[in-house]
C-alpha cells in the first residue's frame, strides 16, 4: 500500500542523504527541493485514504519528543489553533458505546483507544509510538 511505499522511499532518501562514513544525515541534502520533488513524484497518482488512524512520532538531536495519533475522517469538527489538526471525536467508536453516543452520561471522561506513548529508559534511550488503528 501507499503507507508501505512511502515508508521505503522515506528509507531510500534517508541513505542517499548520508554523509560518508559516518551514521549521520546531511539535513540540506535531505531537505533539498530537487530531492523532495524527485520524491513526491514517485507518490503522486496514488489513491488517497479518506479513513483509517494515522500515527506520526519523532524524537530530535535534542531529545524533544512528539508523538500523535488521529483518525482521518472523524473528529468533534473543533481545530487546533495554528496547528490544522481537527480534535477526534470518540463518541463515535461503537466498541466504546455501544448504547449510542446520546446515551454517554454528561462531564464524565472517555477513554480512548488510541495511545501514543513516549518510553524513557534508565540509560536514557527514548522511545516515541503511535498508535494502531482501523
Amino acid at each position: 500500500g501507499i503507507v508501505a511505499e512511502a515508508l521505503e522511499l522515506s528509507d531510500r532518501a534517508r541513505l542517499e542523504t548520508l554523509v560518508a562514513d559516518s551514521s549521520h544525515i546531511d539535513a540540506g541534502r535531505l531537505l533539498d527541493q530537487e530531492l523532495l520533488e524527485s520524491y513526491r513524484t514517485q507518490l503522486k497518482g496514488r489513491a488517497a485514504a479518506l479513513r483509517g488512524t494515522t500515527s506520526l512520532s519523532v524524537i530530535d538531536s535534542r531529545d524533544n519528543v512528539a508523538t500523535l495519533s488521529f483518525s482521518n475522517g472523524e473528529g468533534c469538527g473543533e481545530i487546533v489553533p495554528g496547528t490544522g489538526l481537527m480534535l477526534n471525536n470518540m463518541l463515535g467508536e461503537e466498541d466504546l458505546v455501544p448504547q449510542g453516543f446520546h446515551r454517554w452520561p454528561l462531564n464524565q471522561r472517555m477513554t480512548s483507544m488510541m495511545a501514543p506513548s513516549m518510553l524513557l529508559f534508565p540509560d536514557g534511550r527514548l522511545v516515541a509510538t503511535g498508535s494502531g488503528g482501523s
